[in-house]
């Protein structure tokens, strides 16, 4: 059984999750019989209590500990990159601070996340199924699910990528030799034909302890610039990131902005 630990950062969301619109899905034995996960969740100051209901409603579920960071002030920054830029930067450096295991996984995650119903079944199938040397796979790539806007006649299914040929193309193996995931030539292909590609939806990715140091010396060559936190993983990625294919782990609460 993985040991896990989870991080939460503040993201922009409405009150849509409390009247079930992105619900979470019922599963009461998601994290039964499992160690806890911790969260620690960087609260908005105006909108985080909705959004610390919603992780504590998944607590429930999940078997999550919820540990709150002190919110960031918008006041503070000239402009919301910057803010989400340190965002990312606090927790990554709350995560070195863990009392856990170097082999440890930890989850950097958006509080307005919506996890699996069955998250941590599903999670640990994902990691296993990645190449050994794995540094950071990617829960909730939006850049992959904008299908409703591609296809305004289709409804997305949760937690299904709405995939494309573009995207297919990169690696078309895919779907036989490794379905939960894509390798980095996805991401290659993002910053090759996107002005602006990222990999948040809300931002949620696995990681282990022991590379935390690596993703903050990586970080910090944009640190400054007009970037969002999804954006920068993705120029930040190398051969060992990968990102969720299906099942996709987690989507947005959908919970409005707050900046």
């Amino acid at each position: 059984m993985l040991l896990i630990s989870l991080f939460a950062l503040a993201t922009p969301v409405s009150g849509a999750w409390k009247e079930g619109h992105n619900a979470l899905l019922p599963n009461a034995t998601s994290g039964a019989g499992s160690k806890p996960l911790h969260i620690i969740a960087l609260l908005d100051k105006d909108k985080g209590r909705l959004r610390w209901d919603s992780m504590m409603t998944q607590a429930k579920t999940h078997n999550l500990i919820v540990h709150p960071l002190p919110w960031l002030n918008a006041n503070d920054f000239k402009h919301k990159s910057l803010l989400t830029q340190q965002s990312l930067k606090i927790s990554l450096q709350k995560g070195l601070e863990l009392n856990v295991p170097d082999e440890e996984v930890l989850i950097i995650a958006q509080d307005d996340t919506v996890f699996h119903d069955n998250l941590r079944a599903e999670l640990e199938e994902s990691l296993a199924s990645l190449p050994q040397d794995w540094q950071v796979f990617h829960m909730c790539p939006r850049d992959l699910t904008g299908g409703s806007n591609q296809f305004p006649h289709t409804e997305p299914v949760r937690f299904k990528l709405t995939r494309t040929e573009e995207y297919e193309a990169t690696q078309p193996e895919a779907s036989k030799r490794h379905p939960r995931y894509y390798d980095v030539r996805l991401m290659q292909f993002m910053i090759r034909e996107r002005e602006h590609a990222f990999l948040g939806g809300p931002v949620a990715f696995a990681t282990k302890k022991k590379f935390i140091p690596q993703l903050l010396e990586k970080l910090e060559n944009y640190l400054g610039q007009t970037k969002n936190d999804d954006a920068c993983l993705v120029l930040m990625a190398n051969e060992s990131h990968f990102v969720s294919r299906e099942p996709q782990l987690c989507i947005s609460g959908n919970f409005g902005h707050s900046w």
